[in-house]
């Protein structure tokens, strides 16, 4: 009789990186196994309220000091700030694996982002099963066909794969610098032999599985990838107390013609659950459709940054389900995080993003080139010309053909499914 498993899912940031994982808990829950969700103490609510054993790890400070430094959003400081948190990170997720591989030994799975040093750390202690989740494409090295890294910088996918590796190693130089001295003097401490090079381009992936949540259509899997490597799809889930819209959303959606239904539909705007800087985007965005006459629903958790908005044109809101949100709206304006990508590409509806750091450019590059939507550099941001790119996508019946044929791609895919198959090994 084979022993029951306990899993234990980690990761810290945004609701766009909680969300994923938390779907995946639930289906674990479902299936009848022992699992519990590890994050900051600001997570615990939504992990009990679906039922979830939760384990807090860090604190909530961090992730606030992290959001308000605008180092965050900046296009290449952005990723040494992340870089740096990730030392910070790794006594506390350490520790819970350690309890947990105390009590549980080799029965133990630990579900992790890369960026949680701790659990890789404890896999080469103890060997139990790890399994390093990577939400999007960016993280996965691929010379022949690389990512965009940034708005700015030129097209890799045209320069020579000579040219992308060395650009690759410039990028592990510079950034396994800022995180190897915290790492290595741990290893050092609990007699583990350090790690010289290749931090984020090897060491930082399982050896025993890396899941890519999203569809092989949205990042197609490279030779250059770990040989563990598996696409499931997108991973869709919602905090499920909130899955209804308020009264007075439905009113809004519904104010500007019968049901909502047809060419007075809103453009949200929303500049993403982490980003307190997002007020000129949303100035912009708002004026951007009072030029071409539509209504405007602004969706962010910090509403000191909203500028005035007209009543009955123009809404706010804190949060609303976007799978129930997005399929009633005309447009999306957004900062490209890849579950609010994943989101409208579900949803059927057409995508303005203006991408800042981190993942954000790549998710827009492929957005775009699908059909889906476009993007629009920060300083290329303007009230008239996002004003005319919104015009062309209401009337853009290729595009909203494009995005409905995806919608229906991604209704036929169960990410978290798929993602659950392969952890349990069925």
């Amino acid at each position: 009789m084979n022993r029951k498993k306990r899993y234990v899912v980690m990761t810290f940031g945004s609701y766009g990186d909680v969300f994923p994982m938390l779907g995946l808990c639930e289906e674990l829950k479902r299936r009848g196994e022992d699992v519990a969700f590890c994050s900051r103490p600001g997570t615990r609510e939504m992990a009990e309220r679906i039922g979830i054993e939760f384990i807090g790890a860090g604190d909530d400070a961090l992730y606030e000091e992290s959001v308000r430094n605008p180092d965050i959003w900046h296009p290449w400081k952005a990723s040494f700030m992340v870089a740096e948190k990730i030392g910070e990170l790794i006594d506390p997720s350490y520790a819970v694996v350690r309890n947990e591989y105390e009590k549980h030994g080799e029965d133990l799975v630990v579900i992790a982002s890369m960026l949680v040093f701790g659990a890789r750390l404890a896999r080469e202690q103890w060997g139990f099963r790890l399994v390093t989740v990577h939400l999007q494409p960016l993280v996965f090295r691929d010379t022949r066909k690389p990512p965009r890294f940034s708005v700015y910088g030129p097209d890799m996918r045209k320069l020579p794969r000579w040219v992308n590796r060395g650009f690759y190693g410039v990028a592990d130089l510079l950034l396994d610098g800022v995180v190897r001295k915290p790492l290595n003097e741990w290893q050092v401490e609990h007699g583990i032999e350090p790690v010289k090079k290749g931090i984020f381009r090897d060491w930082g992936h399982s050896p025993d599985l890396v899941l890519g949540m999203f569809p092989e259509w949205f990042a197609e899997k490279g030779e250059e990838w770990p040989r563990v490597s598996e696409v499931v799809g997108f991973p869709v889930w919602d905090d499920e107390e909130k899955a209804g819209l308020s009264a007075e959303l439905e009113a809004f959606l519904n104010g500007g013609d019968e049901g909502g239904s047809g060419g007075d539909r809103p453009v949200v705007i929303t500049p993403g659950s982490a980003n307190v800087f997002g007020g000129k985007f949303i100035e912009v965005g708002v004026e951007a459709c009072r030029k071409i006459g539509r209504r405007a629903l602004v969706m962010t958790g910090y509403p000191e940054q909203i500028c005035e908005l007209k009543e009955g044109r123009e809404m706010w809101c804190e949060y609303a389900p976007f799978d129930v949100l997005f399929k009633r709206v005309s447009v999306v304006m957004h900062h490209g995080g890849v579950g609010t990508t994943a989101r409208c590409l579900g949803s059927g509806v057409p995508q303005i993003i203006m991408p800042l750091a981190h993942d954000q450019p790549d998710n827009g590059q492929r957005v775009k080139e699908l059909g889906a939507g476009d993007w629009i550099a920060p300083k290329k941001f303007t009230v008239e010309r996002v004003a005319a790119r919104l015009e062309e996508m209401v009337g853009d019946a290729e595009m909203k053909s494009n995005c409905e044929n995806m919608a229906g791609q991604i209704a036929g895919e169960d990410g978290v499914k798929r993602a659950v198959d392969l952890i349990v090994g069925e």
